[in-house]
């Protein structure tokens, strides 16, 4: 019951529901509707690493080409950790073939060797 109590209370701070909205059972369609478009509306991220990116320029050329890009939110470039995260846009993702195509185009490749 705890749990359940926090859970509210952190969605209702999140802005995802007022308490004042009825209250549904956990198993009702409208429990589930309700869940789904909570979920549907949180931005994703993907995190990548590098090959290539050795300065500030390199750091601010990703950012340039990606920040053009519809489905990104933001972008967050960690050079010396040689990674980019990339923050989609509710309800829009970015597959890896793109963003390796992205990475190229700006002169760089995606560390397949390297996993977080």
């Amino acid at each position: 019951m705890k749990y359940i109590t926090l859970l509210v209370a952190s969605l209702a701070l999140s802005g995802a529901f007022s308490l004042s909205s009825p209250v549904r059972a956990e198993g009702s369609e409208a429990a589930k509707t309700e869940a789904q478009k909570v979920t549907s509306t949180e931005a994703q991220e993907k995190t990548v690493f590098v090959k290539g990116m050795v300065c500030a320029f390199c750091a601010q050329g990703i950012e340039r080409r990606f920040s053009g890009e519809p489905e990104i939110e933001n972008i967050a470039v960690d050079l010396s950790n040689h990674q980019v995260t990339l923050r989609f846009k509710p309800g829009q993702r970015m597959d890896d073939q793109r963003i390796a195509s992205l990475l190229k185009a700006a002169g760089y490749s995606v560390d397949a060797q390297r996993t977080e």
